[in-house]
This record gives structure tokens, sequence and C-alpha cells, in this order.
């Protein structure tokens, strides 16, 4: 149990392009930032995932054409490039340099750390799969999420899953209590007859116990009076 992590792709997305950034191509500004559907987009261009990108400018070019493409696609905006091609001969060297500091290295030049040490790789079909056979999203919204969201995501969808193996769990262990119950001399609990890993958790989960209300003398009379009535009646039948 416990939430699962899909680290390098998410780390790469994460990190290198947290923010919205805006890119200048031909004189005209388009939106930028990494989604899941950009990083299925590189891969179909290169055949390789982001994780796996080399420092090389066709790389980088690819990489932005398939983050700005998405990134309109989310927000509605017309992207009028077909290709990597053409979109990189719209973008001066001035501004891809700017670009590739931003996202890829610090102002010495150092390249940014994009991975997630002591965790295992993920490929982009590894998460789309997972999303789409365990998460439940369509196609289209899986492209759409951000790698924030997609780990939002993944949390909740973690959570139910832990909730409802909880919730059979616990049942099983008050089934075997009930059952053990008539020939025990005490009390008979249900986590010494079935300890589980979350009963020393903080903040359990608890069923509220709803009080039962009290009757008053007035209405204990009342419903008194109606019981005796109805026996009287019986036995007259």
């Amino acid at each position: 149990m416990g939430k699962r992590k899909f680290s390098n792709n998410v780390a790469n997305g994460m990190n290198a392009m947290a923010n919205r950034i805006t890119v200048n191509v031909d004189g005209k500004e388009y939106p930028c930032y990494f989604t899941m559907g950009a990083a299925i987009a590189f891969k179909d261009i290169t055949g390789r995932d982001t994780t796996e990108m080399t420092d090389g400018l066709s790389d980088f070019a690819v990489y932005l054409y398939a983050c700005c493409q998405s990134a309109c696609r989310r927000e509605k905006m017309e992207f009028p490039f077909d290709d990597a091609q053409t979109f990189a001969d719209g973008i001066d060297m001035k501004e891809l340099a700017r670009l590739s500091e931003a996202l890829l290295g610090t102002p010495d030049g150092e390249k940014k750390n994009i991975s997630s040490p002591g965790t295992e790789h993920q490929t982009i079909i590894d998460l789309l799969g997972w999303a789409l056979g365990v998460g439940g999203l369509r196609f289209d919204d899986f492209c759409l999420l951000t790698p924030f969201e997609f780990q939002a995501t993944v949390d909740a969808v973690a959570e139910h899953d832990d909730n409802q193996q909880r919730g059979a769990w616990e049942r099983a262990r008050i089934i075997g209590c009930m059952s053990l119950s008539p020939w025990s001399k005490g009390a008979v609990s249900p986590e010494n007859v079935l300890p589980l890993p979350w009963d020393g958790e903080k903040g359990k989960r608890t069923e509220p116990e709803t009080p039962i209300p009290m009757e008053t003398r007035e209405e204990a009379k009342e419903n008194l009076d109606k019981l005796l009535k109805r026996i009287k009646k019986q036995e007259r039948q």
C-alpha cells in the first residue's frame, strides 16, 4: 500500500518546466510547459523518452515544439506549425539561448539535474498504460495533464485503493472478533484478533458513534401504554 511515484518522466517535467513560460516564434508568443502529451509527442518524433534527451539542438527543438503544441491544445490556442523544423525556423538564436538557459541549464551553463535518484525508471508508455488501464483516464485527458496533475491523480487512485483494502480487512477482523467473542471469558479486541499495519497510525479513521437518544419519561409512559393496549387487543382475539 502507499502512493506510487512515477519518477523520471514526471520529475523531468516538474523540475525543468514547472512554470508556464512563453516562446516567441515569428514575433508571436506561444505558451510552453511540459505535459504528458508533450512527452508522447517527443517519443513519437524521436523514438525516445524525454529522459533520454541529448544535449543537441535538434532534441531541444523537438522538445520545445512538443511542449508548445500540447500547451496550445490545452489552452485552446491555434498552433500553426506542422512539424518541429518549421517551428524552430521561426525562433531566432537569442530566443533559443534564453529558452535553453531557462529550461535546461543554469546561467553558467551547467545542466540541471532533471532525474529523481533512487526511484525506478518509468517510460511514458508505462505512464500511459497506467492512466488508461488503472486510472480510468481517456487518452486525450491524459495528454492534457501536467506532471503535477498526473501525480495528483496517481495519489488519489492509490488512496482510494488503500481505503478499499483497509475496509475489507477491517470487516474481516470484526467478523473474526464476533466469532471468538462467545468463547472468550473477557472482552475481545479486534486489534488483538488480527493486528493490521495501520493500527498504530496517528489520526486513525474511526466511524463516528451516533448516540441513541434517550426517551423522556412521558414518551416512555406513552409507549408502554400503546404496548399494553396492543397486548390486550391480541388477547381478546
